[in-house]
């Protein structure tokens, strides 16, 4: 999901684009919450800057042993900037970061 910061003017914002995503890697400790049901994925609020790289972000739900590595994985994603007008601008995106747990 993606929400631009709001436009005074009315003119439509293209949202950002997701160029490059990293795969989250979790703590020996996080595969306890996953082997009792207690979640595989983190969602973020982050807020993406007029270059197109994570400025801030919060955490919306997830396990609290996943947070961490969910929050350094999207540190490292790259984005094509939301536009208005041509012009980059800031914008937030809704990520939701999952984590594959293998045997």
């Amino acid at each position: 999901m993606v929400s631009a910061v709001p436009p005074s003017d009315g003119v439509a914002i293209v949202p950002p684009k997701l160029i490059k995503s990293v795969r989250a890697i979790a703590s020996p400790n996080a595969l306890q919450d996953f082997a009792t049901g207690n979640g595989d994925s983190v969602t973020l609020d982050a807020l993406v800057d007029t270059s197109g790289r994570v400025k801030s972000m919060k955490v919306l739900s997830g396990a609290a042993s996943l947070q961490r590595a969910a929050m350094e994985a999207l540190k490292q994603y790259t984005y094509e900037a939301a536009t208005r007008r041509g012009k980059p601008v800031p914008a937030h995106v809704t990520v939701k970061v999952k984590f594959l747990f293998e045997p």
